[in-house]
């Protein structure tokens, strides 16, 4: 995979499985060749920071704060509060 081709479907905002698709190779491959040059997706890392504070609750099957879970110790599972 070219540098040039991945470092501008990168810089257009495309995350990985994007970019996968847009070439026709597997994710696998577009993950070895973004590492290998030294490249990041800033798709993720955009991500990444929106969702930090929330966790997915599996009774309401929906994204909520983490200041309204509680966790029990002795299980090590994170319950809602709602």
């Amino acid at each position: 995979m070219e540098k040039e081709y991945l470092e501008r479907l990168i810089n257009e905002g495309n995350s990985l499985n994007t970019i996968a698709k847009l070439s026709g190779r597997g994710l696998t491959i577009v993950r070895y060749w973004t590492k290998k040059y030294g490249l990041s997706s800033t798709f993720a890392l955009k991500n990444k920071k929106e969702y930090t504070n929330f966790r997915h609750c599996p009774g309401c099957d929906q994204h909520i704060k983490v200041e309204e879970f509680y966790n029990k110790p002795k299980k090590n599972k994170w319950f809602s509060l709602l």
